[in-house]
């Protein structure tokens, strides 16, 4: 197993950890993001999300440019988790002020970069539909695709991403 595939591994243990920890915790939330409303409130502890962030991007862009190497579209690799700093670098996303465009802009960003990494750069593009309709299950089955939805749209961004970069990665 090489250092890029056990670097996307750790990244994704952390996500996954994180996730089910909040999901426990406070139930199934608005969004990811809203995660850190729901810690600071909790324990005072809202910088878990952004110390998440930090750390998936810390373990995944390495492995994402390595994975891209000698492609046209190697950007997006940069791309992609540079806007998920970004998110967690701003994450009072209800804020009025330049949070919360900095954090709504860089979330967008991470997300579409990250599908069309998994698009262009690898060879499993149809890890994002099976990873929507896994996730479309899930929203219809907990009656929370309505009020969590965009919850829901993260979890196919980032289960396609890390998915297709473990694959890959092999």
């Amino acid at each position: 197993m090489t250092l890029t595939t056990i670097s996307i591994i750790v990244a994704t243990c952390i996500y996954v950890a994180y996730n089910a920890i909040s999901l426990v915790l406070f139930g199934i939330p608005e969004s990811l993001s809203n995660t850190y409303y729901l810690w600071k409130e909790r324990s005072n502890k809202g910088w878990l999300f952004p110390l998440m962030m930090y750390a998936v991007v810390a373990l995944m862009m390495p492995a994402w440019i390595t994975l891209s190497e000698g492609s046209d579209f190697q950007f997006l690799a940069f791309l992609a988790p540079s806007a998920i700093a970004f998110v967690g670098t701003a994450p009072a996303f209800k804020s009025d002020d330049l949070e919360s465009v900095v954090h709504s802009t860089a979330a967008i960003v991470a997300a579409i970069c990250s599908l069309a990494w998994v698009a262009v750069i690898t060879p499993y593009w149809w890890m994002i539909l099976v990873w929507f309709g896994f996730i479309a299950l899930a929203s219809i089955l907990t009656s929370s695709y309505k009020s969590c939805l965009v919850y829901w749209l993260e979890q196919v961004a980032f289960g396609a991403t890390f998915t297709s970069a473990i694959l890959y990665s092999i």
